[in-house]
C-alpha cells in the first residue's frame, strides 16, 4: 500500500488541477457573458413613410470579432453602413442584415421606410466571438408617420462657428432629405482648400480638382474634412444636390469660412502666487516676439474663484484697435471675445509692435506681482492698476492672461 501513495496522490492533484481549470473556464465564461453588450439607438422623433434615417450600434466585450444581426421590421429596406461593404450581409428573405465586428465599438447603418404609416418595431442580437448571443438593447421601436408630398429635396451645410488657421483641417457636415433612393452633392471647394476624407466609403466618393462628388445611398447626413489655404482671407464654399431624378437643388446653410493666419502664441501663464487680488482697472503694454491672431482673450482666475476680465481695450500709437465685453457666467466665461474695430472677427498682433491695455477685471483674477514679466510669446507690462477703491499702485499688478 505503501508504493500506491505517489500513485494516489498524483491522481488527486491532476484532479485538482481538472477542477481548478474548469472553474477558471465557468468564471471566464460568466465573466464575458456580463462584459458583452449591444445597444441601438433610434431618431427621438417620427420619420415620413418613404424617408431615410440612421440607425447606431455600440458594442463592447464581444472579443477579437463578433456578429450584430439585425431584423428589420417589415418594409424597411436597408441601404448602406458606415462598416466595409465586405463586412456586410444581407437576408432579404428574412429581412436581416449581419454586420461583421473586428474591434469596432459602433458602427450606423441606414435604412428607408415604407410607404405605410405606423410603429415598428427593430430586433437584434449580439454574437460574441464564443458564439453566445446577448439581445440588443437600447430603443427598439419607431414610429412612421404620413409623407408630405409637397416637401422637397434639400441639403444644409454646416461650417465651424469659429475662424479656421491658415493649414488647418476641419470638419463639414452636410445633412440631405427627400432626394430619393439615391443621390449625389456635389461641393465646389473654394481655391485653395483641399480635400482629405470623408464618413463615406472611398468607392463613393469621386474628386477633380475643387470639385468633390458624393453618392448618396439614403444616407442623411455624412462629415468630410479639407485643409484650409495658406493665404488668410473670406472663403465660400457652393454646392447642389441631386435628387433621383436628376433634378438639382442649392445647399443651403452656411457657405463662408474665414480663415486667419496660423496662430502665435501670447501666454503669461497662471501665477504660483496669485494674491494679492482685487478687482479694478489694469492698464499697461503687451509686444509680441511674434505675430499672432487675437479673437479672444481668456485670464486665469485664483484657484477656487470665478476670478475674470469684465472689458478690454486694445490700442496701437492712442487709436483703439478692438474692445470686448465680457458675457457673464455662462458658456466659456473665462473669455471675452474681441471686436475688431476695422469689423474683421479677429485682430492681427504684429512682431515687436508695442500695443497699449486696459483691462477691468472682476473679483479674484490671477495677479503677476510684478512691473514686467516675460510672458511665452512676448512681454507684458504693468503702466497703472487703480483698484475698486480709487488707490493706484504704480508696479506689480499685472493680470495673467491669454490671447487666443
Amino acid at each position: 500500500m505503501k508504493e500506491r501513495k505517489p500513485l494516489l496522490t498524483i491522481a488527486g492533484i491532476l484532479l485538482l488541477l481538472f477542477v481548478a481549470v474548469s472553474v477558471s473556464t465557468v468564471v471566464t465564461e460568466i465573466a464575458t457573458a456580463e462584459s458583452a453588450t449591444a445597444t441601438r439607438t433610434l431618431p427621438a422623433e417620427p420619420v415620413s413613410a418613404g424617408d431615410f434615417f440612421t440607425v447606431r450600434i455600440e458594442a463592447q466585450g464581444y472579443g477579437t470579432f463578433g456578429k450584430v444581426i439585425e431584423t428589420l421590421p417589415e418594409g424597411f429596406t436597408y441601404m448602406t453602413s458606415t462598416l466595409d461593404p465586405r463586412a456586410v450581409r444581407i437576408y432579404g428573405a428574412t429581412n436581416t442584415v449581419t454586420f461583421t465586428l473586428i474591434s469596432e465599438t459602433s458602427f450606423s447603418y441606414t435604412v428607408r421606410t415604407p410607404d405605410t404609416e405606423g410603429t415598428y418595431t427593430f430586433n437584434g442580437i449580439l454574437v460574441d466571438v464564443s458564439k453566445n448571443e446577448y439581445e440588443v438593447s437600447g430603443d427598439a421601436e419607431i414610429v412612421i408617420v404620413e409623407a408630405d408630398e409637397e416637401v422637397e429635396p434639400t441639403a444644409t451645410r454646416t461650417l465651424p462657428e469659429e475662424l479656421v488657421l491658415a493649414g488647418e483641417i476641419f470638419t463639414v457636415r452636410i445633412k440631405a432629405s427627400h432626394y430619393g433612393y439615391f443621390g449625389n452633392i456635389m461641393e465646389s471647394l473654394p481655391e485653395g482648400f483641399v480635400y482629405e476624407d470623408s464618413t463615406f466609403n472611398p468607392k463613393s466618393v469621386e474628386v477633380e480638382d475643387n470639385t468633390v462628388m458624393y453618392s448618396l445611398w439614403g444616407e442623411p447626413s455624412f462629415t468630410y474634412t479639407v485643409t484650409a489655404p495658406d493665404t488668410e482671407g473670406t472663403y465660400t464654399f457652393s454646392g447642389r444636390l441631386i435628387d433621383e431624378d436628376k433634378n438639382e437643388y442649392v445647399i443651403s446653410g452656411d457657405a463662408k469660412i474665414v480663415v486667419k493666419p496660423a496662430a502665435g502664441q501670447f501666454d503669461t501663464g497662471s501665477p504660483l502666487n496669485p494674491y494679492p487680488s482685487i478687482f479694478g482697472t489694469h492698464t499697461g503694454t503687451v509686444t509680441p516676439s511674434q505675430t499672432i491672431t487675437v479673437q479672444k482673450l481668456y485670464t486665469y482666475p485664483c484657484p477656487g474663484t470665478g476670478g475674470h476680465s469684465e472689458s478690454i481695450e486694445l490700442y496701437e500709437n492712442g487709436t483703439l484697435i478692438a474692445n470686448g465685453t465680457w458675457n457673464g457666467y455662462k458658456g466659456d466665461w473665462h473669455k471675452i471675445w474681441l471686436n475688431s474695430v476695422a469689423g474683421t472677427p479677429y485682430i492681427t498682433l504684429l512682431k515687436d509692435h508695442v500695443y497699449s491695455y486696459t483691462i477691468r477685471t472682476g473679483s479674484y483674477p490671477g495677479i503677476i506681482h510684478k512691473r514686467s514679466f516675460n510672458a511665452t510669446g512676448g512681454t507684458i507690462t504693468c503702466t497703472d492698476f487703480t483698484d475698486a477703491n480709487g488707490e493706484s499702485y504704480f508696479m506689480g499688478w499685472i493680470p495673467a492672461i491669454r490671447f487666443e
